[in-house]
């Protein structure tokens, strides 16, 4: 069987794009979840609320409101601080893989989400 060079380059090309095909596709899709436009591990994130704010482990912050504006209209949530807090809670478990919440106002104690989230539906409830 007699190979042409262009040939050979050709076949060197297919094996080189092939071996290098997962670093590439990692660059372009690691295997995380995409979380609007960002792409954070999915599950095992912890979060600590603080008054207004969500602060996330690698040092990054959110508002609580636009974390409740992600999955409730201002409309249900914006006289109530405790509201607000259960539905940016729900937005951390949805969209973030949050599993874990801790709170500042509480040091050494934490919940998982969805004990937290029930948490604080039963003060939303308590209150009104």
């Amino acid at each position: 069987m007699k190979i042409t060079k262009q040939k050979l380059r050709r076949i060197i090309r297919e094996a080189i794009d092939k071996s290098t095909m997962p670093a590439r596709e990692f660059q372009t899709h690691p295997p995380w979840g995409p979380i609007q436009g960002k792409w954070r591990p999915k599950g095992g994130i912890t979060v600590e609320f603080d008054n207004e704010y969500v602060t996330f482990p690698e040092g990054g912050f959110k508002g609580q409101d636009e974390l409740a504006a992600e999955v409730a209209p201002r409309a249900e949530w914006d006289d109530d601080f405790d509201k607000m807090g259960m539905y940016a809670a729900m937005a951390l478990a949805k969209n973030y893989g949050v599993t874990t919440v801790t709170d500042a106002e509480q040091p050494g104690k934490s919940w998982s989400i969805g004990e937290f989230i029930t948490h604080l539906q039963k003060i939303a409830s308590e209150a009104w």
